[in-house]
């Protein structure tokens, strides 16, 4: 997996009162973010583990799957 580092030339835009957007390739740190992204949507489903979804993650590039993407807002991951 690649780690990306902040970019000057990535995407951004105005989420209003809350600040701006920053959307950029997921790294390796995201990855307790975004699970804890998916067991908020999916609460009533067994809760989803890192290890698990770095095994599904692995799966779906073996597959030729695009990279995933998070919106980060001040600093924080807040979407994928």
């Amino acid at each position: 997996m690649t780690d990306y580092g902040q970019r000057q030339d990535q995407p951004t835009c105005s989420s209003g009162d809350t600040g701006a957007l920053t959307f950029r390739p997921r790294a390796a740190g995201d990855d307790g973010d975004i699970v804890a992204i998916y067991n908020r949507q999916e609460a009533d489903s067994t809760p989803l583990t890192v290890e698990r979804y770095r095994l599904e993650l692995a799966e779906q590039a073996a597959n030729c799957r695009g990279e995933q993407w998070v919106a980060e807002e001040a600093g924080r991951v807040v979407g994928v």
